[in-house]
């Protein structure tokens, strides 16, 4: 991370050569519903939800270990005082929820959709949150269609 002129801050991965392959098992349900002929004759609505649910044994964590406090703990510009390390984990017993949504109208012309996702998950031993999951994710998308050239813009 380059902090100012001179100053560089680094974050080191540092191999556990004792890491267990994690096993997961997993649950999910969803429901899906579709809508054809909403406003013409030629358009329809398709949404859907999922929930899963995963109990993960040895279950590959990442651990973070970073200075806090730039200038109050260290110093950015002297070497290697303000680095830190990642390294992969094994939890022994994990607990993750995602849910799931999304939906996509149509016509002649255009498709749009959006669709939100969460997961979430704890070391069932400890309370501790996991650390290698994704943030909530957004998402959004247009296509219009071009039906004389047999193409989509999106």
């Amino acid at each position: 991370i380059p902090f100012g002129p001179g100053a560089t801050v680094f974050n080191r991965f540092v191999p556990n050569p004792n890491l267990k392959p994690q096993e997961t098992e997993t649950i999910e349900a969803g429901i899906g519903f579709s809508f054809n002929n909403l406003f013409t004759s030629e358009d329809s609505l398709e949404t859907k939800g999922t929930l899963f649910r995963i109990e993960g044994k040895n279950f590959i964590d990442q651990v973070v270990n970073q200075t806090e406090g730039f200038f109050v703990t260290c110093f950015p510009f002297i070497p290697g005082d303000c680095d830190g390390t990642t390294t992969s984990v094994n939890v022994p017993n994990a607990r993750l929820w995602e849910s799931e949504v999304e939906t996509t109208y149509e016509n002649t012309f255009l498709m749009a959709g959006a669709g939100y996702s969460h997961i979430d998950g704890k070391d069932e031993d400890t309370g501790n949150h996991l650390g290698v999951l994704a943030p909530d994710q957004f998402t959004f998308h247009t296509e219009f269609k071009l039906h004389n050239i047999n193409a989509v813009v999106g």
